[in-house]
């Protein structure tokens, strides 16, 4: 675990906890808040952690990324010819606010797009039995992307591959 994976592992739920209720207003109880920070773990410091250990994504990569978390910040990093006046401790603020950017995307897109989204997944499958006895069936009234949801409850209520359709 890099550097950026211990603060997460010790800080982040406090971090997360604290973000989300002085960005958006929303109070995470236990159970959210180990989620919100599984999936933040997964989706962006997991990244930056085999990065900073020299883990590739691949072998034998066809193409390089160019354009992920690491390659933004590394080009903040003043060249070897760069003039005396991009100094280091400059470019590491621009390399923090390239991060934390970054870090309030993707726990925006968790706690305000895929939470809710969850939920309404969650009622569904819930309600299954209710719609077909069988409780192969799930209906929902309402839009919102199930497919990955459904996997994660089903893993969750130890019931894999019990919902056979979905009808919207």
């Amino acid at each position: 675990m890099s550097s950026a994976g211990l603060v997460y592992k010790h800080f982040g739920r406090e971090i997360i906890a604290n973000a989300c209720q002085d960005n958006w207003g929303v109070t995470l109880d236990e159970n959210r808040l180990e989620k919100v920070f599984q999936k933040m773990y997964k989706k962006l410091i997991l990244e930056v952690d085999a990065l900073d250990n020299g883990v590739s994504e691949a072998e034998n990569m066809k193409y390089y990324i160019s354009t992920g978390l690491g390659s933004r910040i590394a080009r903040t990093n003043p060249e070897w010819n760069a003039p005396s006046t991009k100094t280091q401790h400059k470019q590491f603020k621009k390399a923090m606010k390239i991060a934390e950017e970054e870090f309030f995307w993707c726990l925006r897109g968790i706690v305000l797009v895929h939470m809710p989204a969850y939920n309404i997944v969650r009622a569904a499958f819930d309600a299954r039995e209710q719609f077909h006895p069988s409780g192969e069936l799930m209906f929902m009234d309402r839009f919102a992307p199930w497919k990955d949801f459904v996997f994660e409850i089903e893993k969750e209520l130890e019931m894999p591959g019990k919902l056979k359709f979905m009808i919207s």
